[in-house]
């Protein structure tokens, strides 16, 4: 699998349930449910995936949807809030 972060997948699916006309479920849900997927394909580790689910858990949805819709526009400051989420989830495939 494409080590992509978890984030960009989470606003490309939030941003193509949009496009359709769906309403898109809050970040935290999409990165929860792509955590569950990946964990389910063997991608990720048990230990991983629930290190993930933690700090996915410390962000709510709408801070996750604001820092994505800000980053589009090059918001310094939601680049660097998306680059920390990063960090941190990059930091679970590392300990595991």
């Amino acid at each position: 699998m494409n080590r992509r972060s978890l984030v960009a997948l989470v606003a490309l699916a939030a941003t193509g349930l949009t496009a359709c006309g769906a309403s898109a479920p809050p970040a935290n849900e999409l990165a929860i449910e792509l955590i569950d997927s990946l964990e389910a394909d063997g991608t990720l580790t048990a230990d991983q995936a629930g290190c993930m689910r933690d700090r996915v858990g410390e962000y709510t949805g709408e801070e996750l949807d604001d820092l994505a819709e800000r980053a589009d526009s090059n918001n310094a400051e939601a680049l660097e809030g998306i680059q920390k989420f990063e960090r941190d989830l990059r930091a679970c495939r590392a300990a595991g």
